[in-house]
């Protein structure tokens, strides 16, 4: 549900952009963006936008179907997944129509992580006509795959909903499955720079023209919520405990890293600061002050990173100190989406500035 954070900065994004290109009310943001990618929630919003539907459809459809995606399991099933699964496979279906990867209703290209668990190995699928197993001949097509599918298999995250179960010979049925769960289980938790590995890797045949002025990467999080542990001590944690919060510290951890290596290789146009040593990476002359943007720095691309700190300071600066940290870690409680709704509108406010794109449109 923190994708409602989400999609409040993107709104905003977008009412900004149908203003900026002279769109108006038929702008949408699969028709700004070339190739748009989405990781877990991430992904519902991703394929909601490729497939052409504004910020307010996807934020309806969060708000709709909330409860029913967290339909919980018959008690015994929940040692294994808190969730049933079969609401949110039916939600998809009805929302993507059983549209295929391959389908030309999408506005632009599409990228979905998947961790395939019977494997160990993350797979980054997309509807890239020129990817080696989007070849039509090939009896591993991607784009025969239901959007739907790729989606709930994005979604399946370890203890909430089971691992989705695809057949990747979709085509023929041969005994070609394997087991997907959650992407944001792997080190594309924040999938910006494999968006950007794919569009520039030889191998993708895609080879877009790199450099500041060609390439511009917006990233957007669902907030940075503090993962520390002030209870810890010599002593260690018990081990239930670590089996709890090792994953998310992780997944906190990678996600970060992302937009540092990002920041490092592009040339950071807007985002908060990273740390107290690192700073926000905004290129400055010797003085401190931001280079001009009309100055190319020789980055690889530009870059733009959004993600509210959902920390009590944060959310102080946000001027939201009424709202509890607490409720963030809570990302599948459909309780608290009214709260949600308002950090992320806040925080579009106070930081969304299409000005940065202005080379783009």
């Amino acid at each position: 549900m923190l994708g409602l954070i989400t999609l409040e900065i993107l709104k905003k994004l977008e009412t900004e952009l149908s203003l900026a290109t002279g769109k108006g009310a038929k702008f949408r943001l699969g028709m700004f963006f070339d190739f748009i990618a989405g990781n877990s929630t991430g992904s519902i919003i991703a394929t909601g936008l490729a497939l052409g539907m504004t910020v307010d459809e996807i934020i309806e459809f969060y708000i709709d179907f909330g409860d029913e995606m967290f339909s919980k399991n018959v008690w015994f099933k929940r040692f294994r997944s808190k969730y049933n699964e079969k609401n949110l496979q039916k939600i998809l279906q009805d929302v993507t129509e059983n549209k295929l990867l391959g389908s030309d209703e999408l506005t632009c290209l599409l990228l979905v992580v998947l961790q395939n668990a019977s494997t160990n190995s993350t797979w980054l699928i997309s509807n890239n006509p020129h990817s080696k197993y989007n070849e039509k001949a090939h009896k591993f097509c991607n784009l025969n795959l239901p959007l739907w599918q790729l989606v709930r298999a994005s979604t399946a995250a370890p203890s909430f909903f089971s691992p989705e179960e695809i057949n990747v010979n979709a085509q023929n049925r041969d005994n070609a499955s394997f087991y997907f769960v959650d992407g944001g289980v792997s080190a594309h938790n924040n999938p910006a720079l494999a968006l950007y590995r794919t569009v520039s890797m030889h191998k993708e045949n895609l080879s877009w023209r790199e450099g500041e002025q060609n390439l511009l990467l917006v990233s957007i999080g669902t907030g940075n919520v503090p993962r520390g542990d002030s209870s810890i001590s010599r002593r260690g944690r018990l081990f239930f405990k670590n089996a709890a919060m090792i994953p998310t510290e992780m997944i906190s951890t990678l996600s970060a890293e992302q937009d540092i290596n990002c920041r490092f290789l592009g040339r950071c146009l807007y985002g908060a600061s990273v740390d107290r040593e690192l700073g926000d990476m905004i290129p400055r002359d010797q003085d401190g002050i931001p280079i001009s943007e009309d100055t190319d720095t020789g980055k690889r691309f530009s870059y733009i990173r959004y993600n509210p700190d959902l920390s009590s300071n944060g959310l102080t600066e946000l001027g939201k100190s009424h709202i509890s940290t607490k409720i963030f870690r809570e990302m599948d409680n459909t309780k608290f989406t009214t709260e949600f709704r308002e950090v992320g509108r806040k925080y579009a406010v106070d930081n969304v500035k299409v000005a940065h794109m202005s080379k783009f449109y």
